[in-house]
C-alpha cells in the first residue's frame, strides 16, 4: 500500500533487478504482491502476520479463536491492539465477514459500529512493543505481528497465541531506493548482499520475523522455522490478504479511526 503511493507519489525508483541476482533466492509467494505487481519497485525483506497472543494462566486454552472474541466482555479493559488504523478496521470488517480492504460505505458503517463496542476492551493502542504489556501483566491478550507473540513467549512460557480463524493480517517489509538516491549501485550491492542465503539467516536468529528468503531456510534453527507464530501453517497463509490500495477511501476510515478513538 505504502509502496504504490510512494511510487505514485515519485518517491522511489524502479528496481534494476539484473543488479540483484539474489532475488531468485526469495520464495514465489513472497512476490508480485497487490501492492507492487512484478516488483517493479521493491525487493522482499520480512514478512508479517498478525496473531492474537494471550495469557493462559487468565485466559482459558481454546477460549479464543478469532478476531470475534476479543469483543466477549471478559477481556474489558485488559487488551492491546496495534495503532493502525488500516489493521484495526480491517480486522473489525473481516469480523462482518468482508474483506480487509472493503470500502463499501455499508461495510464501513458496520465496522464502525462494531469497533465503538470494542473500545472498553482495549487497555491501549501500542504498534511499538505491545508485547510489554503482555509479559508484565497488564494486557490479558495483545493482537499484534507474531514476532510481539513468539518474544513474549520466550518471556513467559504462560503466553500462547492462536491464528485468527476468519483469515490473518499480512504484511511485508520491502527494500526501496528512493528517487533521489545518490549511490543507486550502493543500494543495489547492499539490497542483494542481505538476501545472500547465509546473511539472511543470521538476521532471522537475531530479528524473529517471517524470512521471504526460501534459500536461507538451510541455515535457520529448525525451531525457528517451526515457530507457528511467524511461520503459519500454509493453508492460513494461503487464507491470508495484504492490504491494497484503496485511494481515496482512505479518508472515510480516518473518519473512523479518528471518530472511534
Amino acid at each position: 500500500m505504502g509502496i504504490i503511493c510512494k511510487s505514485k507519489q515519485g518517491l522511489i525508483q524502479q528496481i534494476n533487478k539484473d543488479s540483484l541476482p539474489n532475488l531468485n533466492n526469495i520464495g514465489a509467494q513472497f512476490l508480485n504482491l497487490p501492492f507492487d505487481k512484478g516488483n517493479k519497485y521493491s525487493t522482499p525483506y520480512m514478512w508479517l502476520a498478525g496473531i492474537i497472543s494471550y495469557d493462559s494462566s487468565k485466559i482459558p486454552e481454546g477460549s479464543i479463536k478469532g478476531y470475534k472474541d476479543l469483543w466477549k466482555p471478559e477481556f474489558k479493559n485488559s487488551l492491546t491492539v496495534l495503532d493502525d488504523e488500516r489493521v484495526i478496521i480491517g480486522i473489525t470488517l473481516k469480523k462482518l465477514g468482508y474483506s480487509l480492504n472493503e470500502t463499501s460505505p455499508a461495510a464501513l458503517q458496520k465496522a464502525k459500529i462494531e469497533l465503538k463496542k470494542l473500545q472498553p476492551n482495549i487497555k491501549s493502542y501500542d504498534s511499538d512493543s505491545p508485547k510489554t504489556s503482555l509479559i508484565n501483566g497488564e494486557a490479558k491478550a495483545i493482537f499484534a505481528w507474531g514476532a510481539e507473540g513468539s518474544l513474549a513467549s520466550r518471556e513467559n512460557p504462560n503466553i500462547k497465541y492462536v491464528i485468527p480463524e476468519e483469515g490473518l493480517f499480512l504484511q511485508q517489509d520491502n527494500f526501496v531506493i528512493p528517487k533521489a538516491a545518490k549511490n543507486v549501485k550502493a543500494a543495489e550491492l547492499f539490497i542483494n548482499f542481505i538476501m545472500e542465503p547465509e546473511i539472511s539467516a543470521e538476521i532471522s536468529r537475531n530479528f524473529p520475523y517471517g524470512n521471504p528468503n526460501i534459500s536461507a531456510y538451510q541455515y535457520i534453527d529448525k525451531k525457528i522455522l517451526d515457530d507457528k507464530a511467524v511461520y503459519p501453517p500454509e493453508e492460513a497463509v494461503k487464507k491470508g490478504e495484504y492490504l491494497k490500495d484503496i485511494g481515496n477511501s482512505v479518508t472515510e476510515l480516518d473518519k473512523i479511526w479518528t471518530e472511534v478513538k
